[in-house]
């Protein structure tokens, strides 16, 4: 084999070997800066009850990528109470934020009211599932 083919299959070998060991890490980052950057645009644009769709739709893209990456998990909680009006939707929402300040997780509770899915950080679920169990909505 001649030089030069033998130096572009070392090439080829140390590319390869680089993303598997640095690729999953470099997207990881890639997909929470952008989901950051989005959330930011939202807060800024946004209102509680209304969201920019582009904003909203980048959001939930790099969200997306953070969960087939691993880095976020999604978990359906069933809940023994309803979140039967906006109001305290809104309400849960605020807590959440207060208790889960990095702006990646995600609340969608199902339009009965009966269970809510969370995107969140798999080291938070525990955490999620005690907020969720120890307060009334209703209220």
């Amino acid at each position: 084999m001649s030089s030069s083919k033998t130096a572009a299959l070392v090439i080829a070998v140390v590319a390869v070997l680089a993303r598997g060991l640095f690729g999953h890490r470099l997207q990881v980052r890639y997909h929470i800066r952008r989901a950051h950057a989005a959330a930011e645009m939202m807060r800024r644009y946004g209102t509680p009850t209304t969201m920019p769709v582009a904003y909203s739709a980048r959001f939930t893209h790099h969200q997306r990528a953070l969960i087939r990456l691993g880095y976020l998990v999604e978990r359906r909680f069933d809940l023994s109470h309803s979140l039967p009006t906006r109001d305290s939707t809104l309400k849960m929402q605020a807590t959440a934020q207060e208790r889960f300040p990095e702006d990646l997780w995600s609340l969608g509770p199902a339009s009965d009211g009966s269970w809510i899915n969370v995107t969140a950080r798999p080291d938070e679920m525990e955490s999620w599932e005690i907020l969720l169990a120890d307060n009334d909505w209703k209220r």
